[in-house]
């Protein structure tokens, strides 16, 4: 997830929001009540418009406090009924078709499909919500001055704010229908163009055994499925689970049988539609001599959102994290990460490039034995590191340290990134590691989705009317 800027909490900017927004309707007024009155000025004189303009903001002011919502709401029905007239539902046949026949068009092997399914399904929802309200909005009072059906409605006892008041709510129903009926439908595609499995047989996996003889898992791949297989690693129990490709990965449990006469079954997928909640650190970076430096290297990309670190060097990106408690993640700490790779040669194209990732005790220094892990652009990469580590001292011996009595310190932890091939180089930026500290729904987010789609709704037709 590309983030320039820390997302403010909604309690922290609603408030000043408020009083910004308030004060600008404030002074926009003041500058529409003072052009008014130059504008009659000119005409009749600085005394003569005063006094027009003092009695135009009195009459408007009671013209609002005269409204009714009786009178609001039948013309807001009747908005809604001329919207049926002119047969705005065909907008949802329309966005049926595109629906069934999206799958000819999005390709199921991309890096990250839900990515693809979800951007393409709220792109769809945004364009056509924004543009039927946008023509209704548009074409309805001249519409009606031309059918002469506006008059009908002016000689009633209504006022001019109600008119366009009512306008507003009729319009803003018929989006928010279409906008749920739409979001309904394109949440049931995206998690049926995500949904699948793959199979996996016996004969598709390789025993590990010790020098004794004794089986201590097994290694394999599954079948080819939307242009993509998984590796699996199971244990001497049959449960186990894939390598994470194309942003997800499946669970694996054995059915029956055993040996080369067992069955498994893989389950749903898992980490695509995800809504995760990540505790964030700052960055910072060691130069190839392993000094401080406020960046990384260029290596000439024009969105300098990302830095580089240099591999085979003592470059590295070091993210602190505060807040690390043992109550808030007592099986270790779920480091989620992704690097962006940059090859000065092209090498083997479908190898990685390796990397470590190592804890660090921000005070005393020490730090644990690396994790090694190969860099998958476009692609989260996931490590759980436990509570217990090796730590390698300065005489080259090995011992186990507690990671929340030794590495943390006050809360707070160090995660040292290196890439380790001469030549090649890593891209990062601050949000790309970060802690998962727990998971929402992703329906919840999804609804936030169509939520910001609904304002932007509002905000068409209110500003075409």
């Amino acid at each position: 997830m590309v983030l320039e800027e820390e997302i403010p909490a909604f309690t922290s900017w609603l408030g000043p929001a408020v009083v910004s927004y308030l004060l600008i309707a404030a002074l926009v007024a003041v500058f529409a009540a003072v052009l008014a009155w130059l504008a009659l000025s000119a005409a009749s004189g600085p005394l003569a418009a005063g006094d027009r303009v003092y009695r135009g903001v009195l009459a408007g002011l009671a013209d609002l406090a005269g409204m009714s919502g009786r009178r609001v709401w039948a013309l807001a029905r009747l908005a809604i009924q001329e919207s049926l007239r002119r047969n705005v539902l065909v907008v949802l046949g329309l966005f049926a078709l595109i629906v069934l026949f999206a799958g000819w068009f999005l390709d199921p092997q991309s890096v990250n499909p839900g990515k693809l399914y979800l951007g393409f399904i709220l792109a769809a929802t945004n364009l056509l919500v924004c543009l039927v309200v946008l023509v209704l909005s548009v074409f309805s009072l001249p519409a009606d001055v031309k059918a002469k059906a506006i008059q009908t409605v002016t000689t009633k006892p209504v006022r001019t704010s109600e008119i366009v008041l009512g306008r507003i709510l009729g319009f803003a129903i018929v989006g928010t229908v279409l906008l749920v009926i739409m979001g309904f439908v394109g949440w049931a595609f995206v998690v049926r163009s995500v949904s699948h499995t793959h199979e996996l047989e016996a004969v598709d996996l390789l025993a590990e055994r010790l020098e004794d003889g004794r089986v201590v898992g097994y290694e394999g791949r599954t079948s080819l499925e939307r242009g993509h297989r998984h590796r699996v690693e199971i244990d001497p129990d049959g449960i186990g689970s894939t390598d994470t490709t194309q942003g997800h990965r499946h669970g694996v449990r054995r059915i029956a049988g055993d040996g080369e006469t067992a069955e498994y079954a893989l389950g749903q997928v898992e980490g695509l539609l995800e809504a995760r909640r990540p505790l964030r650190g700052k960055l910072r970076f060691l130069d190839r001599e392993g000094r401080p430096s406020d960046k990384g290297i260029s290596v000439g990309a024009e969105w300098s959102y990302r830095q580089y670190i240099e591999g085979g060097s003592l470059a590295a990106a070091i993210w602190t994290f505060e807040g690390i408690l043992p109550d808030a993640f007592p099986e270790g700490l779920p480091l989620e990460m992704l690097v962006r790779v940059f090859r000065t040669y092209k090498g083997d194209i479908e190898k990685g490039i390796a990397g470590s990732v190592r804890v660090r005790n921000p005070t005393s220094g020490l730090q644990s034995d690396p994790f090694y892990f190969t860099a998958k652009e476009f692609t989260i990469d996931s490590l759980l590191i436990p509570r217990t580590l090796a730590a390698t001292s300065a005489d080259g011996g090995t011992r186990q340290v507690d990671l929340f009595t030794d590495i943390v310190s006050g809360g707070r932890v160090e995660v040292v990134l290196q890439c380790l091939e001469p030549a090649q180089y890593y891209g990062v930026a601050q949000a790309d590691f970060y802690l998962r500290s727990g998971s929402g729904t992703f329906v919840l987010n999804y609804a936030k989705s169509c939520l910001g789609i609904w304002f932007s709704v509002q905000g068409v037709h209110s500003a075409a009317l």
